[in-house]
């Protein structure tokens, strides 16, 4: 579906696929709570979008935003049956959760080159100034023998798209690491991930030199350098 077709019926899994930050994880929470349209993030009191675990303020912001200009004159409340689902809240006291709560790795996971986030680490420090996504992998799924399948993904983040420092962030299943050299020591885990908010997008420009970059290294041959004598040429071996 093209983003001008979008309107108040719009499913929100759908909806997700075109909106940078929501991610189809918080998409699929937010129909398995009975909010399953764009009109019933319209006609859903703010504080029971939050009461959904792990739907953060910040995200609500921008469901309602992107609602709202999705559905322009084109609503059509309907009732919203809460109770064809499991309670909101009973569900966070049944799991022991925050419910508000972020997901790491269900956020790391949806995460898109071009993003900037925000990331807390365990003991709740974060940066002054959000990350930019600078690389992106594919996530891997894994089947384990004796538990639940997982999934794994690398991104690199830097403070700025072009330069300044950088370093990874490491899904591995049920946690989220921040990785690299620091303080002068060899590449390793550093920091355990708490929270990976989206907060914004880098400037367009800086976002098509990222997918240059991307397209540039996966056009080099594996296993073979040769192609670096011809870098300085604009020239691919």
């Amino acid at each position: 579906m093209a983003s001008e077709d979008l309107n108040a019926r719009t499913d929100v899994v759908t909806l997700a696929d075109h909106v940078d930050g929501l991610g189809e994880s918080v998409a699929r929470r937010l129909d398995d709570n009975g909010i399953e349209t764009v009109a019933d993030i319209l006609i859903t009191e703010r504080k029971t979008l939050t009461d959904i675990p792990y739907v953060s303020e910040t995200r609500v912001d921008l469901l309602q935003e992107t609602a709202e200009r999705v559905a322009g004159d084109d609503v059509e409340p309907r009732e919203v049956d809460f109770n064809a689902t499991e309670s909101v809240v009973s569900e966070a006291d049944e799991h022991e959760e925050d419910p508000l709560a972020s997901d790491p790795v269900a956020d790391a996971l949806d995460v898109g080159l071009g993003e900037k986030v925000e990331l807390v680490t365990e003991d709740g420090n974060s940066w002054s100034k959000p990350w930019c996504v600078v690389d992106v992998d594919d996530p891997v799924s894994w089947t384990a023998p004796l538990g639940e399948d997982f999934e794994t993904r690398t991104i690199t983040v830097r403070t700025s798209p072009q330069s300044g420092k950088q370093y990874d962030l490491l899904v591995t299943g049920d946690e989220v690491w921040m990785a690299g050299e620091y303080n002068g020591r060899p590449y390793r885990r550093l920091w355990r991930v708490a929270q990976v908010n989206p907060v914004g997008r880098i400037a367009e420009a800086s976002y098509y030199q990222l997918v240059g970059q991307q397209q540039e290294q996966e056009t080099r041959p594996e296993g073979d350098d040769t192609w670096r004598q011809y870098q300085n040429r604009g020239e691919t071996a």
